[in-house]
Formats: C-alpha cells, structure tokens, sequence
C-alpha cells in the first residue's frame, strides 16, 4: 500500500471515529422541536376545516370547552359530543348547512411549556350558508393545549371573537364607542 493511500485511510478511519462519538442530535422533545410540531398541528387542522374533513376534524381537534363567536355563552362540557362518531356526524350535517366555507390562516404564534401549547392569531372565515348571504370575518383566536401520550395535541380550552378590526388589525373606535 503507497503511503498516500495509508496516509488517507487513516484520515478517513478518525473522521469516521470522531463523527461516532460527536454528541447525538437533541431528542424531538425540545421545546423548539414542540413548538414546530404544535404550528403544523394547527396548520393541519386549518387544512382539514378547507377540505370539510370531519373525520379529520374529529380525529385532531375534538370538540373543547371555551368561547366562540357565535354565541355569548361558553359552551359547556354537557354541551359537546365528545366520541369522534358523534362529532363527525355534527359536523358533516353543518357542512351541509354551508354553500362554501374556507379558512385562511393569517398569523400566528405558538409557545411551548413542557406538554403545554399555547397558540394564538388570527385566521379570515369565509363562508355562506345555505340561503343566507356570504359572510366574511376576521377571527382573533387563542387556544391551550396539552401532548398527549401518542405524540398529539389535545385542545383543553379555545378561546375566538370577531369583534371588528380595521385593515391593520386595530378596533374599529365607532364599535367601541357604541359598545361599551
């Protein structure tokens, strides 16, 4: 053997040595690997309300206590199905109540503690239900959620209003002064 060709297997033999004993990549459990896994969550679940995927909707984003848009009251655990058979036929008969509905995710911030996600943004609703004219509202949302055992994000508690914003994102002064 030349001694070049020694001379590149040992350099070869230590970079490989050393590429063995190099410190292992961090574990998918930091806190900006969760965090990354929780903005695709929310990615996937804004993609699943477009595609009118209640199996889908069901299966990541089950029904949660909190407040919605349409309605002043909380909603109340007694209140929502919580087995996916039930909350996907919910939500198939109120796709059908709709001509159209689409999400369009805006912005969005995701923070992580552990197993416990906090997300918040804003998203634009656009929808018509049957016989109704179109609608087209800007959601400001929050939502707390915990990891569960199988690598999931369970929704504990989600929080949206459309209480109007002018085109930078301010309230409109007019609705505050009329609504107290």
């Amino acid at each position: 053997m030349k001694p070049t060709s020694l001379y590149l297997c040992l350099i070869t033999a230590l970079l490989l040595v050393m590429a063995c004993v190099q410190k292992a990549p961090e574990p998918a459990t930091t806190t900006e690997a969760l965090e990354q896994e929780l903005r695709f969550h929310v990615i996937k679940g804004m993609d699943a309300w477009n595609r009118h995927d209640s199996d889908a909707i069901a299966m990541e984003e089950p029904s949660y206590l909190g407040f919605g848009y349409r309605t002043k009251a909380p909603r109340m655990a007694s209140d929502i199905p919580q087995e996916k058979e039930k909350v996907k036929q919910f939500l198939e008969e109120w796709f059908k109540t709709m001509k159209y509905y689409e999400i369009e995710l805006e912005d969005f911030n995701v923070e992580v503690d552990g197993d416990i996600g906090l997300v918040w943004g804003f998203f634009v609703e656009d929808f018509q239900e049957v016989g109704k004219p179109p609608e087209r509202n800007r959601i400001r949302f929050s939502a707390t959620s915990r990891r569960i055992e199988d690598g999931r994000w369970k929704i504990l508690m989600g929080h949206r209003d459309i209480q109007p914003f002018d085109e930078k994102g301010q309230y409109i002064r007019k609705y505050l002064e009329s609504n107290p």
